[in-house]
């Protein structure tokens, strides 16, 4: 519920053709941010409750994301928690519900161009 309800205060001001925001994982936890653009910049900051032991002190995954796909997918897992599994920031994220094992969804990262590009297209 806290990253659904952190996605939907980042993305009230992404690019409504876009709709990319950042993601970025590390052992302080899961930063979505919205970059600069022509409606503003919005960074949420959201605690992990386990798994980034498993990462490096320092090391930090970062990709962009379309934001509607990672709702969707966490919207759909049944239970209280889900699990973002990320490789590296060129490989997508699995996103499972430990309260459902046959539950698992693919969200790819996408080129999320800068807002000076953007606004040019």
């Amino acid at each position: 519920e806290a990253v659904l309800d952190a996605l939907a205060r980042v993305t009230l001001v992404t690019d409504p053709k876009f709709r990319a925001i950042q993601i970025s994982i590390s052992n302080q936890g899961l930063v979505l941010t919205a970059r600069p653009g022509a409606h503003g910049e919005a960074v949420e900051v959201v605690g992990v409750e386990s798994g980034v032991e498993k990462m490096a002190d320092g090391a930090v995954i970062t990709m962009d994301v379309n934001a509607d796909y990672v709702i969707d997918a966490i919207d759909g897992a049944d239970g209280e928690t889900v699990q973002l599994d990320l490789i590296d920031s060129a490989s997508k994220i699995v996103i499972k519900a430990p309260a459902d094992t046959s539950y698992s969804h693919i969200v790819a990262p996408v080129y999320a161009p800068p807002a000076t590009q953007r606004a040019a297209a």
